[in-house]
Order: structure tokens, then sequence, then C-alpha cells
């Protein structure tokens, strides 16, 4: 007689639910079936749970969090669904009640590590508003702006709730796309004491084309908001120990100039930082600086889409000059170093043509070296802000072999410090 789930011994239910726990519809439908399933697949099911700034998903969210499921709940992700192509509005419309009755009681969670926030935004309706500035708002045309533009209210509603969570309540704070525009609440004291208590914090930045060929980083004010994410977010991550920030293809950060943002990272924030990954950078002197103050501490250092900067842009440190630096510093800690990707371009992409003399040399030396790799150059185009890949210095700076016999000599101390912890 074939037996049902249930006459299964509890261990061995267990290790299918464990089995299923990526399945969530399958453990949804279990949930329904009897008390002992709603029991067992409740830490599964509540552990990672999705507000949206509707009445109907913010009413459910705040059931959980006032019920005895809450103690399940690692991870919180809000996503904004609101249509901003309108300027017409009611904050109950867009920032329902209970959204800011979720985000600003994040405590009621008690075993929540993590919050994910992601807003609904339209590139083009930011490029339409700050294409028109010219220089960075005033306090008081931040405070204006919400009240007139839906996404800022949104964003501004969003950060006044989590400002409210006076004592430590998450871990780990994730903003996914950050519209490159200020809210007042960057500037408020209480926001900043709720980022000192973060341990793990990432930021992505939004960035896009307009008509095909405008990159976001030619307004002046997407390189001018990202200049100033030292005082709106950097210098107050006092407790952080891992670190995460990409920009994006289309406005990556420094060097400052032309089309380009000043490195907002600087020697004296994140003192305990362990780990950082940072994406779509330009090796940059403030870069370097940063690496290296903080290498007694680092364990980690992913770079991933990071960039040398190429001689049209002057004078500027190249991959050799971080790793000096590094190594200078005696990391001790350094376990693990990243830079993606390897495999770059040694010419024009679609360039057809033979190969020169050099870049013939390059790809003989690389088949016959693997631990041999390119290390890549760019710079911005001064008109549509694009980034225009140097193929060029990157076959001369290989064939030199400066940036890889310092990248061998700090991989020999990033070896031997993973040696020891195996």
């Amino acid at each position: 007689m074939p037996l049902s789930l249930l006459d299964l011994s509890n261990e061995l239910q267990l290790m299918i639910i464990s089995a299923l726990q990526d399945d969530m519809s399958t453990l949804r439908s279990l949930t329904c079936t009897c008390h002992f399933y709603r029991s067992a697949l409740s830490p599964y099911v509540f552990k990672s749970v999705t507000l949206r700034n509707t009445q109907n998903s913010a009413s459910s969210v705040a059931a959980i969090a006032a019920g005895e499921h809450a103690k399940h709940v690692e991870e919180l992700y809000f996503k904004d669904l609101v249509s901003h192509h309108t300027s017409s509005f009611t904050i109950e419309d867009i920032f329902p009640a209970p959204v800011h009755t979720v985000l600003s009681n994040l405590g009621r969670f008690t075993r929540l590590q993590k919050l994910s926030i992601e807003f609904n935004f339209p590139l083009e309706v930011w490029w339409d508003d700050a294409s028109r500035l010219d220089e960075e708002e005033t306090y008081e045309e931040v405070e204006k702006a919400e009240v007139e533009q839906s996404w800022r209210a949104v964003m501004a509603h969003t950060y006044d709730a989590l400002a409210m969570n006076t004592k430590p309540v998450i871990e780990e704070l994730e903003i996914i796309d950050l519209p490159p525009q200020e809210v007042s609440t960057f500037s408020s004291t209480i926001f900043h004491h709720f980022l000192s208590h973060l341990k793990r914090f990432k930021l992505s930045i939004l960035g896009g084309e307009m008509d095909g060929w405008w990159q976001t980083n030619t307004v002046p004010s997407y390189w001018s908001f990202l200049s100033r994410l030292d005082r709106m977010f950097f210098n107050h991550l006092r407790s952080v120990t891992e670190l995460s920030v990409a920009a994006s293809e289309h406005g990556p950060i420094g060097p400052d100039g032309a089309n380009s943002s000043q490195f907002a990272l600087n020697a004296i924030q994140m003192p305990h930082l362990r780990s950082v990954h940072l994406e779509y950078m330009f090796v940059c002197p403030d870069m370097v600086a940063f690496l290296a103050c903080h290498i007694d501490t680092l364990e980690i250092i992913s770079l991933r889409n990071c960039l040398g900067v190429g001689d049209a842009l002057g004078d500027f440190p190249r991959w050799s000059t971080l790793f000096k630096a590094l190594v200078k510093g005696n990391p001790k800690r350094l376990r693990q170093l990243s830079i993606l990707p390897i495999d770059l371009p040694i010419k024009l992409a679609g360039e057809d043509r033979d190969d020169t003399e050099e870049e013939y040399e390059v790809r003989r030396i690389l088949a016959n070296n693997p631990t041999r790799r390119l290390f890549a150059y760019s710079t911005l185009d001064n008109t549509y802000g694009f980034v225009t890949h140097l193929e060029h210095i990157n076959v001369s700076s290989f064939l030199l072999g400066e940036d890889q016999e310092e990248f061998d000599k700090l991989m020999e101390i990033v070896n031997a410090n993973a040696a020891k912890l195996d």
C-alpha cells in the first residue's frame, strides 16, 4: 500500500523540504495541505518577502510583521510598482500607509538580515528633468521636487521611513539602480545614523543612453550626484565590513573630468572594511588611495569592468601603479583579488584586417603562457560620453609588461595569505 508523505520519518520529510526550498510554488502548495506542513515550511516560505507600494501588498506584509511568521523573515525586498509618467498623484496612491508602517518598524522582523530597494524609475523622466539642471539643486529645490514629482516622493518617503529605525535592525542594505538625483533624506542626520549600523552595503547606480548615443554621464547633474555619494552615504558607513558599488557602463566613476565624476570613496571611510567590489570605475588616484589606505583590513578586492585611463585623459595611474601601492602596503590579510574580465580585445570589434606584428605577438604569448593577461585601458568620448576602449594601449601595455610584473608580485602575496588559511 503506497505511503503518504506524512508517513515518512520527520528527518526524511525535512530532507525533501530542503531539496524543494527553491521551488516556492510547490512549498506554498504544501502549506495548504495540513498543519504539519504549514508549521514545517513557514521558515522557508517566509524567509524572503517582497513588499510593493500597493495597498494589498503592503497590508499583507504588515500582517506578516504583526504575526507569528515575522520571526522567519530574513530578507525583505521593496519594489516600487508605480508608473511615474504622471504629475498628478496623491501620497496614499504611491506610498500607502502600511508601506510606511512596515519600513519604519523593521525591528518587528526579529531575524531580518537584508533589505533590498528598487524603484520603478523611467530614465526618460529623469533625463528630461536632470538635463535642465546645470548645477546642484538647493535643499529647498529638492524638497519642492519631492512634492511635484512622484518618483522623488516615493524615494523620499521610503528613506524617511527607514530613518525611523533608530536601533540596528538590518545588517545589509542593497539599493538597486539608484536614480541619480537627490532627496532631502540623504542630508538628514537620522538617515546617516541608520546607515551607521550597517555591516554590508551594496549600491548600483542607474545609467543608460538616450537617442541612441547620449550617455547619462553627459548630464552635469549625473556626475555631480555621483561626486556627492560620500556625504550622502559613504561617510556614514562606520560599521561596514563589506562594500559593493557598481556604476553603469553609461557613466563610469572617475577620473574627475569631462563627462566623469569625482571618486567619492576615501581613506577615512569604513575603517573596518574587509571586502570591496567596484564596478565600472576608472583607476584614478582616489581609487588607488582608497584601496591602499584600507589594505590593513582588506581580505577581498573585486574589480569588474574597471578601466585604466588612456592617454587622452592625461597623466593618470596605470594598473601597475595600483598594484605597486597595494604591495607597498604589505597586505597581510588580502587573500582574494579578482580583476574581470580577463579576455579583452586587442583590436577594434568588427575590424577586418590581419593582426599587426604586435597583436600577433600578444596572441602568441597568451597562447603559450596562461598566467599572462591583458589589463583594460579606455577613455570617454568628450561629446556623447560613451566608453571608448583603447585596444592599442592594451597591446602596448601588455608588451611593456609592467602591469603584469606588478600584478604577479601582488598575487604572490595574495596566494601566500590564502595558503595560510587553508
